[in-house]
């Protein structure tokens, strides 16, 4: 698949030594004459495995940069994901010359219908938010979500959460805010990844002498990563 950096060490040189002599030889230096030493400028460039928020990353572990460098790629289940290219690259993305690092987003190149096929969702609703606030109560109990479309955010449930619960919660979320605008509310339940499968080939170097290209699989997730977050003990985590 891909790495996620460049790993390399120094190279093992084997020597051998033979002893002519009848006295025993003990080898405690070795000196190399070096005639020419040439600068490598070339980039190396590693495509990170299981990035999150639908963007690919690419590092360049080389000295050179990755001058104007163009991804061609499909996305797909990733079930079928494998370094095997039967079919021409579907997207082309131009890129910004880069020196360590770039990203791009594949979000508007996942479909709705692949989106639909790889994620599943519970039917309990376990938070209510009202803007960027959310909160857990025995008052979800029974809340089920209605929507047929597997999404974390529900847009129709089974019944409303208290009025004094609501009122609670816009209230901890209006604390620190002048702004008085009514919230939406959101009711949650938790979803599985979306792991979409990104295969291609990343091409360089334009007509400089560093021109190159370098194919990778990886996998892209469309969520944001969860951390610090508190988990139902219901919940199932990706292993």
């Amino acid at each position: 698949m891909a790495a996620a950096f460049f790993e390399w060490d120094f190279p093992e040189l084997s020597v051998k030594i033979l002893n002519n002599t009848e006295r025993t030889l003990l080898v405690d230096e070795v000196v190399f004459n070096m005639s020419e030493s040439v600068e490598d400028n070339r980039p190396v460039v590693v495509v990170v495995l299981g990035t999150y928020e639908g963007k690919a990353a690419f590092f360049n572990e080389g000295w050179g940069p990755v001058v104007d460098p163009l991804v061609r790629f499909n996305v797909k289940d990733p079930r079928n994901c494998m370094l095997d290219f039967p079919t021409p690259q579907d997207h082309l993305i131009q890129l910004q010359t880069f020196t360590d690092e770039t990203e791009f987003s594949i979000k508007e190149y996942v479909s709705e219908a692949m989106i639909d096929s790889l994620k599943t969702c519970a039917k309990e609703v376990w938070l209510v938010c009202a803007g960027g606030h959310c909160t857990s109560s025995p008052d979800l109990r029974g809340v089920e979500c209605l929507d047929a479309r597997p999404r974390e955010v529900c847009e129709k449930v089974s019944r409303q959460v208290s009025e004094g619960l609501l009122k609670n919660l816009i209230a901890e979320a209006t604390r620190f805010s002048k702004d008085k605008t009514p919230l939406p509310i959101r009711y949650r339940r938790n979803c599985s990844k979306t792991p979409i499968c990104l295969e291609g080939q990343l091409e360089f170097g334009g007509q400089t002498e560093q021109k190159g290209q370098v194919k990778f699989v990886t996998i892209v997730y469309l969520e944001i990563p969860e951390v610090g977050k508190g988990m139902p003990p219901s919940y199932t985590y990706d292993v």
